[in-house]
C-alpha cells in the first residue's frame, strides 16, 4: 500500500474514533433536580436479618433420601493399556472418550470435549493413566496417519486393557 492509502485510512479511523458522545452540551441544573426527584420516588429496600434464615437443626446422614440406582462409587485413576499387534510399526494416534453417540451403522461419533487421554501408538502399544468409572464404557479411536477411517471400539471402565 502506498503512504497516501495509509494516511487516508489513518484519518478515517481518527475521525470515526473521535465522534461526539451525543446527548447535548454543558450541564443543565434542571437535569440534576430531576434526578433528585426520581431518587426520592424510589422505594426503600430492606433486607431480613440472616439469623432468621439459618436453620439451627442439624440433618443426620440417615435423614438423606437418595435414589436406589444412585452409585456412590468415586472416580478412580486407572491404567489403560491398549495393544494392536497388526499396527506394530505403523504410525497411529489414540484417543479415549467418555461421551459418544452410536450411529445406526455401528460407528461412533465422539464428543470432542469428553476426550480423557490421547497420545501416539508406539510399536502397537498405548499406555496412560485416566480417571474412570467402573460402570461406564469408553470409546477408543485409533487414527492411522495414512488417512484410513479410525479403528473404533468400546472398553469397559472395569477393565481398561484391550488387545487385538
Amino acid at each position: 500500500m502506498t503512504s497516501f492509502t495509509y494516511l487516508a485510512l489513518f484519518l478515517m479511523t481518527l475521525i470515526s474514533l473521535s465522534a461526539c458522545g451525543g446527548g447535548g452540551g454543558g450541564s443543565n441544573p434542571d437535569d440534576v433536580s430531576n434526578a433528585n426527584e426520581i431518587a426520592e420516588e424510589l422505594p426503600t429496600v430492606t433486607t431480613a436479618p440472616t439469623d432468621d434464615i439459618v436453620n439451627d437443626s442439624a440433618t443426620d446422614i440417615q435423614d438423606l433420601i437418595v435414589n436406589e440406582d444412585f452409585n456412590f462409587t468415586a472416580i478412580t485413576e486407572k491404567n489403560i493399556t491398549l495393544r494392536y499387534t497388526d499396527l506394530e510399526g505403523t504410525r497411529a494416534y489414540v484417543s479415549v472418550y467418555s461421551e459418544f453417540t452410536e450411529l445406526s451403522t455401528g460407528d461412533f461419533i465422539p464428543v470432542a470435549s469428553s476426550r480423557l487421554v490421547s497420545g501416539p501408538l508406539i510399536n502397537g502399544q498405548f499406555s496412560a493413566v485416566m480417571s474412570a468409572l467402573p460402570e461406564q464404557h469408553y470409546l477408543v479411536e485409533v487414527w492411522q496417519y495414512q488417512g484410513q477411517t479410525p479403528l473404533q471400539h468400546l472398553i469397559s471402565g472395569e477393565d481398561l486393557n484391550y488387545q487385538q
